[in-house]
């Protein structure tokens, strides 16, 4: 396997740290980047190049942010859509690269519907649902994107 990169974006590392350390045993060569928040990750994504993006939807903003959110409604208003927003500016800069959103639970599903008009699902390749996916499942549904 050739060296694959990984851009994860999550300010519950900790929690979410047995998915990486699954992912890291089964792709050797593998490298995950890890950022806390959406301004560090989002100026990171700009400059350097990544085969798979992963979001945590539930994001803190940080103060890296470079512009005002996009969508309709603000971060002020609605904290939990910062992540959905990392997704569409994310998708600006990088067309191709697949994006996956693991985030608590089911919904996330029922809040991507609610904000579907601001963010096209087609933004997203997939989302797993962190409390119905062992860290083993989440390793073989990667698969498929580091190939």
């Amino acid at each position: 396997m050739t060296q694959k990169t990984i851009t994860w974006i999550d300010n519950y590392l900790l929690e979410t740290r047995t998915y990486r350390d699954k992912l890291l045993q089964a792709n050797s060569g593998l490298v995950i980047e890890t950022h806390r928040t959406a301004g560090e990750g989002y100026r990171a994504l700009q400059t350097t190049m990544t085969d798979v993006i992963v979001i945590n939807p539930y994001l803190a903003p940080g103060l890296e942010i470079p512009l005002p959110p996009p969508l309709p409604i603000g971060w002020d208003q609605n904290p939990s859509l910062v992540g959905f927003d990392l997704v569409e500016r994310v998708r600006r800069i990088s067309e191709q690269t697949p994006i996956i959103l693991l985030g608590r639970g089911r919904e996330i599903r029922d809040f991507a519907r609610g904000v579907s008009t601001a963010i096209p699902t087609t933004s997203y390749q997939e989302i797993v649902f962190a409390r119905d996916v062992l860290p083993d499942q989440f390793a073989e549904i990667m698969r498929k994107y580091l190939g």
